[in-house]
């Protein structure tokens, strides 16, 4: 083998691992957990929290880099400890964990500040944040950029806990313009895709910074039925809407897994619908009992409502296949795969009246699917994406 079909090899098994094997954890006896995979970038610039924070109150946070992993891995590593050390002793304006973190995002910055004015080390480095507080009472949040939160409410509906940090915001806009910099193609300056963040200093200058680190805040009053919390970066966002995020939890959910294999379901959602950023999502449940658990038909009608297939449940078994191998598949094996997926039986006979093997299965558009396997369109846009994927990765290991 030479050395370059040996270096395509290692690229090939390294990238399979990173999307595949996705890593998920569990804590606090099963009620949040998380998954995260590398994805289509060189390198993973992610991080999260997940911590008990004392006053009954936990921490989730999820930390999205942008020109390395320097800033989003240092607030990843201190942020717990900062919040214990701001938690005010008598907060006024707002309540006392969200003042706590946004305190903590205030001194992680002038960390990250006082590093840079020594080593200029995240001139150009810098990460986004979404952090959320959960006590008994109450959830707050507080972010800076497009990382985002939001809530499965007691009502049925997605209630955002977050708003994205656009440059394109008309607030963020005038912040910029009057501080001399510029709004191109949707990016400060043309470059930066986040009006506000930690670190990149190479945006900050001490008297007109275009890009902020002040935080916004948000408070919501908890609601005994209300269901879970999703916490995830832009590496969803950039393909999936708040209610589809919810929509596809929430049927996870009713599978009866844990937040991790939830969180897991969303990301391997995303990768199969395009995404090519890191991927990180948090799922924290906030109602525990059984019968708070949607019933498996009722969340089958809300991934349609929201314009999602059912398949998107099964991901997975898109993910795992490789173009080399489904181009040997034998017609009864298409349908087998089509039946894994959870498709009607009516497709499994259009599938036999057209004899569509691996090879065919292929070469099949979106409009095929509807119009010849007659398959809804939510079902042929699922299949029209995995094809998609299987061309993507051909060369794959």
């Amino acid at each position: 083998v030479t050395t370059a079909r040996k270096e395509v090899l290692s690229m090939s098994i390294r990238r399979y691992c990173e999307l595949v094997d996705i890593k998920e954890e569990n804590v606090w006896e099963k009620l949040a957990g998380y998954a995260s995979v590398q994805g289509f970038r060189s390198s993973m610039e992610d991080a999260h929290v997940l911590a008990d924070v004392g006053h009954n109150t936990r921490l989730l946070a999820v930390f999205d880099g942008h020109g390395g992993s320097r800033v989003s891995d240092l607030a990843a590593r201190v942020l717990k400890a900062r919040v214990e050390e701001q938690w005010p002793s008598s907060p006024k304006a707002i309540p006392a964990s969200a003042e706590a973190v946004r305190r903590a995002l205030l001194s992680v910055e002038n960390e990250l500040g006082e590093e840079n004015s020594r080593l200029k080390s995240v001139e150009h480095t810098g990460s986004t944040a979404a952090c959320v507080t959960i006590d008994p009472q109450q959830i707050s949040s507080c972010w800076l950029g497009d990382t985002r939160a939001v809530i499965a409410a007691h009502d049925g509906t997605s209630v955002p806990l977050s708003f994205d940090h656009k440059p394109t915001a008309a607030i963020e806009r005038q912040r910029i313009f009057q501080n001399g910099g510029t709004v191109f193609r949707g990016r400060v300056n043309g470059a930066l895709a986040v009006s506000r963040a930690l670190g990149d200093y190479c945006y900050k200058s001490k008297i007109n910074p275009l890009v902020s680190a002040t935080p916004d805040c948000l408070i919501r009053s908890r609601h005994p039925r209300d269901e879970f919390l999703i916490l995830a970066c832009d590496g969803i966002w950039e393909k999936v809407s708040n209610d589809q995020a919810i929509a596809l939890v929430r049927a996870a959910r009713s599978e009866y897994l844990t937040p991790a294999e939830m969180a897991a379901k969303l990301v391997r959602w995303a990768l199969l619908a395009g995404s090519s950023d890191n991927v990180t999502v948090l799922v924290h449940i906030l109602n525990v009992g059984k019968e708070d658990i949607i019933c498996p038909d009722t969340a089958i009608m809300s991934l349609k409502d929201v314009g999602l297939s059912t398949a998107c449940l099964r991901a997975h078994l898109v993910l795992d296949r490789r173009s080399r191998d489904l181009i040997h598949y034998t017609e009864s094996q298409v349908i087998s795969l089509f039946s894994e997926l959870g498709f009607s039986e009516d497709v499994f006979s259009n599938l036999a009246e057209h004899h569509l093997d691996g090879a065919a299965l292929l070469e099949t558009t979106e409009q095929e699917f509807i119009e010849d396997i007659q398959m809804l369109p939510l079902d042929a846009a699922f299949m029209a994406a995995a094809i998609r994927w299987w061309e993507k990765t051909a060369t794959w290991i």
